[in-house]
């Protein structure tokens, strides 16, 4: 599982009126250049913020739709959380969360990056997979 938080946790930026504010692209891709919290580095083109605008306006579209229904269900697999290290879009606290859902072995791995860590190190994620999916096997 990538580092989120658990879905009966309310997410702290949809609070603060996101979900509202992000309807079309150009919504979002103010979002990035004006405000973007270090979601975006400096290295990513014009092309890639359109990219990540789009995803976020589908992102803020689930988050307007999505309907927890207070019914919680365990995970009883083994889970390992991947979370960025300086992504202030998913507070830690908020992250051990899962704790309270996962069953099983639970390992959180902090990865260096923002919320974009898995495009920035996805050779290291790859091989965190594989090591894990090798306990497997």
């Amino acid at each position: 599982i990538s580092g989120r938080i658990p879905p009966f946790v309310s997410p702290s930026f949809i609070k603060g009126d996101l979900s509202k504010k992000i309807k079309v692209r150009e919504d979002a891709y103010q979002y990035f250049v004006n405000d973007g919290l270090g979601l975006l580095n400096d290295k990513m083109d014009e092309t890639l913020i359109r990219f990540y605008s789009d995803l976020l306006v589908a992102d803020m579209n689930l988050m307007r739709s999505y309907k927890y229904t207070n019914r919680t269900v365990p995970v009883w697999t083994d889970t390992t959380i991947l979370f960025g290290k300086d992504d202030i879009s998913t507070p830690f606290e908020q992250l051990r969360k899962w704790d309270q859902l996962c069953k099983g072995k639970l390992s959180y791995v902090q990865i260096k990056g923002g919320h974009l860590f898995p495009l920035e190190h996805a050779a290291e994620i790859v091989n965190l997979i594989n090591n894990d999916m090798q306990l497997y096997s």
